[in-house]
């Protein structure tokens, strides 16, 4: 069985809210369980202070998300910044930033499988031992958290110049 989250550019627009902002909610509206899709690898981020810089988005000590913008070694892609959350923060971050963590499961795995060029959605595959499905249906705060880290992390990308419409997670 197949089970998607579509999460819509008017969450992104949450993306934005400073450190200090508490967790905010997905609204059940957004859940879809059928999407056709034409799919394309092609997603880019807007250079941030150069090229190689990309937004990730980590959870500090009061448990609100905090906007990181790390070096990569070559321009970030949806799959590096997808990578970056399942890693722990850099020294450098923490020591900038204090307490810093991520809430993506270790197995989540996630994957950047695809983008639909027409509707501008960006496609994600997780692991199904990483148990989201039964996450997803729970309302919690640390679950609204995994879904905003991914979402807002990346939330920057743009496809053929536009920004995307959704992000669309299923395992």
């Amino acid at each position: 069985m197949r089970y998607l989250v579509f999460v819509t550019l008017i969450f992104s627009a949450a993306c934005s809210v400073s450190s200090t902002s508490g967790a905010f909610e997905i609204d059940s509206d957004r859940i879809e369980t059928n999407i056709d899709s034409v799919e394309s690898q092609e997603a880019i981020g807007p250079a941030l202070d150069d090229e190689n810089t990309g937004r990730v988005y980590l959870v500090n000590a009061e448990d609100s998300l905090v906007r990181i913008e790390r070096q990569f070694d070559s321009p970030p892609t949806p799959q590096r910044i997808l990578d970056a959350l399942t890693q722990p923060p850099l020294a450098a971050e923490i020591q900038a930033n204090g307490f810093l963590k991520t809430e993506l499961p270790a197995a989540l795995n996630p994957l950047h499988t695809g983008t639909n060029t027409e509707s501008r959605i960006l496609q994600v595959t997780v692991a199904d031992e990483a148990g989201l499905r039964s996450i997803a249906l729970s309302d919690t705060p640390r679950t609204q958290r995994i879904f905003a880290q991914i979402v807002c992390s990346l939330d920057w990308f743009t496809i053929d110049g536009q920004p995307h419409s959704g992000i669309t997670i299923s395992d």
